[in-house]
């Protein structure tokens, strides 16, 4: 009989150290998990040894085993091992991803990362292509996320606004969010992929936009997808005409974007209010970029 800790007696199970424990069970008091292996001519349990025959009685006294037999199972222990093996090699991948062009990243940069092997990898994802598409379905959840939170605090229109800002300061500190959009812009016209995640953005900026306008903020004739196509074209557009790499900047000209497009998209007894709201969310996105700044 054997004494095992929590950590020895779980890495017997993960380890396929009970490869061949075809039945198990748990006896509170105490805690004790017994094995049976069995084989076609055994009659009774008898003391394991190194011979084939008969049923080989496995003891272990599993010292605090609760957590591994009788509290979560072994399929919860498994999900949660391959959901954290899971998120780090896609924390891995977004580093690179968010700073590299897909065609320079490699596998094997990934791997050493997240220090992990091929076989961990290739459990997940079969190949850079699908670990590729999960970075992008991952920041395109976030942003979905983000949308929702902020249409139930602000109007419409300044919900459309501080979705910009929150979206440009996610790109900024964020290695999800910018290797999503990267990965968007570089492979997303492969299997239509671009035009559904752009037009799942559009579509929800238009609800939002909707809104605003039912609010008296954005003008009659103002058409909703078209404003929602607009802010979409004018912040990926932004992306490649400037440098997510120097906050400040990129969130000023995100500032002069909407300042250009007020005119004609709101009531002008009301563009006042919103150049003012738009210059105090410039300066909140400012300080949180540098917040990050001075701490890295």
């Amino acid at each position: 009989m054997g004494l095992y800790t929590d950590q020895k007696f779980a890495k017997l199970l993960a380890d396929g150290s009970a490869q061949g424990w075809h039945s198990c069970r748990v006896d509170y008091q105490p805690r004790i998990a017994v094995g049976l292996s069995s084989s076609e001519n055994a009659l009774r349990p008898r003391a394991r040894r190194g011979g084939a025959g008969g049923y080989a009685l496995r003891t272990v006294v599993a010292v605090g085993a609760h957590d591994y037999l009788g509290g979560r199972t072994m399929t919860e222990m498994t999900d949660n091992r391959a959901d954290t093996t899971r998120h780090q090699i896609l924390r891995a991948a977004a580093r690179q991803f968010a700073r590299l062009p897909y065609h320079q990243v490699g596998l094997d940069d990934v791997l050493a990362e997240a220090e992990l092997t091929k076989g961990a990898m290739y459990f997940h994802f079969r190949s850079k292509h699908a670990l590729a598409l999960a970075i992008i379905e991952d920041q395109s959840t976030e942003a979905r996320e983000v949308a929702d939170l902020l249409s139930r605090k602000l109007s419409g229109l300044e919900t459309l606004i501080d979705l910009s800002y929150q979206l440009a300061v996610r790109d900024i500190r964020d290695d999800t969010a910018r290797a999503g959009f990267n990965l968007l812009e570089s492979i997303g016209r492969i299997e239509g992929l671009q035009a559904k995640r752009l037009g799942g953005w559009i579509h929800t900026l238009a609800v939002i936009a909707g809104r605003g306008k039912a609010e008296g903020d954005i003008l009659d004739e103002c058409d909703e997808e078209d404003l929602g196509r607009l802010l979409v074209s004018t912040y990926m557009g932004l992306r490649q005409t400037s440098n997510l790499d120097e906050p400040k900047q990129f969130l000023i000209e995100l500032e002069r974007t909407w300042a250009l497009m007020l005119p004609g998209v709101v009531r002008p007894d009301r563009i006042d209010y919103f150049k003012q709201f738009i210059r105090r969310r410039t300066a909140l996105a400012i300080g949180s970029a540098s917040e990050l700044a001075g701490s890295s």
